[in-house]
Parts: C-alpha cells; sequence; structure tokens
C-alpha cells in the first residue's frame, strides 16, 4: 500500500513538472523562501520539485504550498493534476480512520468526546487572516520591525499548510486598506468552522498601528467578528494572536518568580475581555511590556508557537498548546539568561491567554 501511494506521489509531481516550462520554473522559484544558491539550481519543471522536497516544502502528506503556488500563477493544468492527488489522499486517510488503520488523535489513545470539542471537519478549517507590518512612513514615527519576515513566513506555513487554513497574507497595509481588508473578511459567507487572525506590527497596549500610523484598537478588531456582525461564526471559534509590542520595557525574572508592576497583571488585561462567547486572544506579551524579536529569527513568541503547534496540533487542544508555548518559552530564557543593561535581573517572557471559548478547540478531525 505505501508502495502504490509512493509511486501515485511521483507519478503525480513528474506530471506537474512536466506541464511547467522552464521560464514557469524559474518564476515559481522567485515565490519560494529558500536560500539564493538553492534558487539557482531551479531550471526546470524537475529541478523545483526537486529543490522543493529538498527544502521540505512538499511531500506525500504535504502538497499544499506547491497548490498554492500554481494557483496564484494560474497554472490551471498542474494545479488541477494536483489537487486531484491531494483529493485523492484525503479519502484513503478517511477511510484508514473509519476502519481503524488510524488511531484517534487523543494523548490516551482513546476517542475524544465530541460534544466538548468544535466542529472541525471541513477542509480548508476555515479562512486565516495574517496582517503584517515592517515598514512604516516618516510621519508616523515608528521604527522598522526586522524580523518580521521570519513570522510572516512561519505564520504561513503554520496556518496554511499545516494546520489546513484558508490564509489570506496581508502586508504592508495603511489604515484605509487595513479596515478595507478587516471589513471585507467579516463580511464572507463561507467561514466554514474557525476564523484565526494574526496581527503582527508595533502596538500600544490596546491598539496596534499600520503603516501610515494609523491605529486600530484590538477590540475594534474582535467587534467585527462577533455574531451580530458576522453570522457565518456564530458559535464558532475565533482565535486572535497579537504579535505586538505592548509597552516599552521587558519582563523580568526574580528571585521569587516572574516580575509584574503594581498594576497586577489581571488589571492590565481587563480591557482586552472579549464581551462574547468562543473567542481567544493569544498576546505575545503583557500588556505595559515590550515584545521578545530578534531581527534574525523573528519573534520569540511566533517562534514556540510554530514549533509547538507544528509538533502537537494532532493531539493536544489550543489552550493546552498554548499553556505549553509559554512554559517553553520562560525555559528557554532560564537555560539561557539574557541580561539587558538598566535591567536588575535576566529578562523573561510571559504570553497571556485569554478565553472565552466554550468547548476545547482541537485542530484535527
Amino acid at each position: 500500500m505505501m508502495a502504490d501511494r509512493d509511486t501515485n506521489y511521483r507519478t503525480v509531481l513528474a506530471d506537474v513538472a512536466d506541464e511547467l516550462t522552464d521560464d514557469d520554473a524559474k518564476a515559481l522559484a522567485f515565490e519560494l523562501v529558500i536560500p539564493r544558491g538553492e534558487r539557482g539550481k531551479i531550471i526546470n519543471g524537475r529541478t523545483l520539485i526537486d529543490v522543493m522536497e529538498k527544502n521540505e516544502m512538499v511531500s506525500e502528506d504535504k502538497v499544499d504550498q506547491l497548490l498554492k503556488l500554481l494557483r496564484k500563477r494560474r497554472y490551471n493544468v498542474a494545479a488541477t493534476k494536483l489537487e486531484g492527488y491531494k483529493q485523492t489522499q484525503n479519502t484513503i486517510t478517511k477511510q484508514g480512520a473509519v476502519s481503524g488503520l488510524d488511531t484517534c488523535d487523543s494523548p490516551s489513545g482513546q476517542e475524544q468526546s465530541s460534544s466538548d470539542r468544535y466542529q472541525m471537519n471541513q477542509i480548508p478549517r476555515g479562512h486565516c487572516l495574517i496582517l503584517t507590518y515592517d515598514e512604516f512612513t516618516s510621519e508616523s514615527k515608528l521604527r522598522k520591525r526586522a524580523g518580521n519576515e521570519k513570522d510572516k513566513v512561519k505564520l504561513n506555513e503554520l496556518f496554511g499548510e499545516v494546520l489546513n487554513f484558508e490564509v489570506q497574507d496581508e502586508y504592508n497595509l495603511n489604515y484605509e486598506g487595513t479596515n478595507e481588508v478587516i471589513s471585507k473578511m467579516a463580511a464572507k459567507e463561507d467561514h466554514k468552522d474557525c476564523f484565526i487572525c494574526c496581527v503582527c506590527s508595533h502596538g500600544d497596549g490596546q491598539a496596534f498601528f499600520t503603516t501610515d500610523g494609523g491605529k486600530i484598537e484590538f477590540q475594534y478588531l474582535m467587534d467585527k467578528f462577533k455574531p451580530q456582525n458576522c453570522e457565518g461564526l456564530r458559535g464558532k471559534p475565533k482565535i486572535f494572536f497579537f504579535v505586538t509590542c505592548l509597552g516599552e520595557r521587558f519582563q523580568e525574572f526574580h528571585k521569587d518568580g516572574i516580575g509584574s508592576d503594581g498594576a497586577g497583571l489581571m488589571g492590565k488585561l481587563s480591557g482586552l475581555w472579549a464581551k462574547e462567547a468562543d473567542f481567544c486572544i493569544c498576546l505575545s506579551t503583557v500588556p505595559g511590556y515590550a515584545n521578545a524579536r530578534d531581527p534574525s529569527k523573528g519573534t520569540i513568541y511566533v517562534q514556540n508557537v510554530y514549533e509547538c503547534f507544528k509538533a502537537n496540533y494532532k493531539s493536544t487542544g489550543l489552550i493546552d498548546m498554548l499553556n505549553d508555548v509559554r512554559e517553553r518559552t520562560n525555559e528557554k530564557l532560564k537555560q539561557n539568561p539574557v541580561q539587558l543593561k538598566s535591567y536588575d535581573s535576566p529578562i523573561c517572557h510571559i504570553s497571556p491567554t485569554i478565553s472565552t471559548l466554550l468547548r476545547k478547540v482541537y485542530f484535527s478531525s
């Protein structure tokens, strides 16, 4: 069975490669996030597939990125061939699960009760809107967010290729453009089982900034997806990741634990509570504090979300994975302390979660 599957995979990729002209393959090469030396090896369809396999961008169970590129460039014949393969694999997977060939996703090996979980059966799972900003006008007086591109790539891969969401990636929009995208997304009727929104930008604790310095409040964004404004998401999980600085200073480790100022964590979060059920707000840092970001790797929060979700989504629920992200982040900082000038103690990084979810969220069917 596995040999037949591999043969089918190889046959389909060969057919896809043969549908691409040399110029097509070279054009697709510039869409890939790969080392420059690797891009130079792509001279035709076959070498394109070879490079993508070498960089783990395509495999028997991972064809979404290639399919997305083919659709984007409107290479429809090649895309149709790959889509047929993907549908066949989905059918095989479902049949295997029904016949008992695929054990269930729960950690204990026992079937999870569907009554305590949100439905997550459709492919794609739903829409994922990614809003990233790293270049700002001089009038805004906001600095460039170095490392943002790394976050952008990881979020696209995680939610698009791993978790099977339909990703809409919007980059460096101004205030008007951001509002238009948000409104159009909320107005969609095909919201499937779940909605995710990721925002990566500068922030002030209650809002994020667009490229022209426009300020959009977190609550305003979330309000757009309340049931009264977005009927298609009624009773479905709505998950927001805010990867923004919410202050100027970093959090610090203290002898008696992780430090906070006198306002208290709950006081700082009180203004961000969702006023409806079925929301989950994931903050990269505590309001009042800065967001740790490495220009060469991106934010420490997105790095850990990517690693943790990718490794555990089949067996672990959303809230437990977010708890693991929080623990993993600080464990790394404990093992490799970062001591900044003007700070009394090494920095730490708490990433709080605010949830009004009524059921568990699993990204596996």
